[in-house]
């Protein structure tokens, strides 16, 4: 019997898991319109200086701009600077809301965008309050005036996604699919809004996988691949946000067992994002996201030669891209995470360990300051235990599972979705006390394991072999 391994993948959003980063529609809209103050590498105009305090038109008119500004510096990835653009629009409408209620429907909209900047910086804690206000000045524009529907719509997915990021699963899926019921009916007047709710759908997709709920992820992942296929056709622009939503599509079957009907999304979104990162450099990050999810798609049909080599060109990637931009050190860490799990796979066990360690190395700088990360740290954990334990290093692989075990029990309490994740850490430490000749210890965590899994496999699938996995285990007590 082996332990059992925990891969990473990236789904849409930064969640717990891995897959793939959604389709964000930006918050743009009529709201924010006008001409840009001057910055490098933009083509603006510089905005008028002193304004009048009385001239309010002209002051929204800067604000939005600064706004817009702030969006155009992200997408350059210049968040610092876009954060502080942002936020001093944001300054600006707040006083003009102050003067008259004409100015609440474009703070809001700058709300929104603030929300985004703070989530760009991973900084999920400083997006809540501008995204919860965003939301609730935006329902009740909405409710007044229907032009406001698709900013609530997208303020509603940003929210959820901070949720996500604060690993609050529950309240992040409740929202997505508040998102989508309000996508659903402007899309059937207004198609031109597909993409915003093919956006919704993906999130949905995400956060019920994180949720443990597989069988529900795929409608909405197979729906909002389909609407950007069709998107695609005739806005070349949109090929990377079909790579993401086929890539969505390859982790939800893989997730169900379904290993060979993984494999053709994940090469399609490969073979796209190839194209794509040819001539836009920007693009290898998600080049390197969707080679993860291919290897992983070949190590569930057995073929890990293959898995192997994908999961090495993922991680050489992720490290370039990494040392570019620090702010995707995420990125490298499930890259080598996967790819010490390719290698032992792979029989290369001895080779398994260091990208494993240093999996484990990064995942404790970045729990420091984003705590929803705690659940890839307590993975990448369990397979350097794994990996210790394959080479017969036993008293090496105690320390990392037994931390592995403590940091899903602090999980499971925020959310019941980790209990199968608990329930296996607790097995495959069990199995390692049994191989370390202490069979009452060994004995009391299979039996707990058990009795959190024999509830989840009657119902998903998905846990019969953690299941079976743990009752041999404890048969191996009575020899």
């Amino acid at each position: 019997m082996r332990l059992a391994t925990h891969h990473t993948a990236w789904p849409m959003l930064l969640t717990a898991a891995f897959a793939v980063e959604a389709v964000q529609a930006r918050p743009t809209s009529t709201l924010g319109t006008g001409v840009l103050r001057q910055a490098p590498g933009l083509e603006a105009v510089a905005a008028v200086p002193d304004l009048p305090a009385s001239d309010l038109e002209a002051r929204a008119a800067l604000a939005a701009n600064l706004v817009n500004l702030g969006n155009q510096l992200s997408d350059q990835g210049r968040h610092g600077e876009a954060l502080a653009a942002t936020e001093e629009g944001v300054a600006m409408f707040r006083a003009l809301a102050d003067k008259g209620p004409a100015f609440r429907a474009q703070l809001a909209w700058s709300l929104h965008s603030l929300a985004r900047r703070h989530l760009a910086l991973d900084r999920p804690g400083d997006a809540l309050a501008p995204a919860q206000e965003a939301v609730a000045s935006l329902r009740e524009e909405a409710q007044t005036n229907p032009l406001h529907q698709r900013e609530w719509a997208s303020a509603i997915h940003t929210l959820s996604r901070v949720r996500s990021g604060l690993n609050q699963t529950r309240e992040a899926l409740a929202l997505s699919r508040e998102a989508v019921a309000i996508w659903r009916p402007l899309v059937k007047t207004q198609p031109l809004h597909r993409a915003g709710l093919a956006d919704a759908l993906s999130n949905n997709s995400v956060l019920l996988l994180a949720d443990g709920q597989r069988q529900e992820a795929l409608d909405p992942a197979l729906e909002a691949e389909q609407i950007l296929r069709d998107l695609a056709r005739g806005k070349t622009e949109l090929r990377g946000e079909h790579a993401n939503a086929l890539l969505q599509v390859g982790t939800v079957r893989r997730e169900l067992g379904q290993g060979p009907q993984s494999l053709a999304p994940n090469q399609e979104a490969v073979a796209l994002l190839r194209e794509l990162a040819a001539s836009d450099t920007s693009q290898r990050r998600h080049l390197g996201r969707a080679l993860i999810g291919l290897g992983l798609s070949y190590g569930a049909m057995g073929r890990l030669e293959e898995s192997l080599a994908i999961s090495q060109e993922a991680a050489a990637m992720a490290r370039e891209v990494a040392q570019t931009n620090p702010q995707y050190r995420l990125d490298l860490a499930i890259a080598l995470n996967n790819l010490g799990l390719a290698y032992g796979d792979a029989g290369r066990r001895q080779e398994a360990l260091a990208p494993t360690q240093e999996a484990v190395s990064l995942y404790r700088v970045l729990v420091k300051t984003q705590t929803a990360d705690r659940a890839d740290l307590s993975s990448s954990l369990s397979n350097l235990g794994k990996a210790h334990g394959e080479l017969g290093q036993l008293r090496e692989a105690l320390p990392p599972l037994v931390e592995t075990v403590g940091l899903l029990r602090a999980l499971v309490k925020d959310s019941p979705a980790h209990r199968g994740d608990l329930a296996r850490a607790l097995s495959n430490l069990g199995y390692l006390r049994l191989l370390m000749g202490q069979k009452d210890q060994a004995r009391a965590l299979l039996e707990e394991s058990l009795e959190l899994v024999r509830p989840l496999a009657a119902s998903n699938p998905y846990y019969q072999g953690d299941l079976r996995r743990t009752i041999a285990n404890l048969e191996q007590l009575k020899r």
